[in-house]
């Protein structure tokens, strides 16, 4: 095999591996959004949080970004 297929190659695998390695977090339970909250770990970097009918769970920042307090989860999800 040649060295640029080889490259090629890597860089697929690479970019395939990056991309499933993103967080999955499992969705809560549905309803009014009632506490939010962003903590910094200094050997972990961001951890954000929903409450949402007394339980908390852990989301992705582009969530946390769009749900606020009083908002309907999950359809603030969606919101651009």
């Amino acid at each position: 095999m040649s060295p640029a297929r080889w490259l090629a190659v890597l860089v697929l695998v690479l970019a395939v591996g990056t991309a499933a390695c993103g967080p999955d977090y499992a969705a809560g339970p549905t309803g009014r959004v009632t506490d939010r909250e962003a903590t910094y770990r200094k050997h972990y970097g961001w951890k954000y949080t929903l409450t949402v009918r007394g339980e908390e769970f852990r989301v992705e920042r582009d969530v946390y970004r769009k749900c606020f307090k009083g908002s309907a989860y999950p359809s603030c999800t969606t919101r651009r």
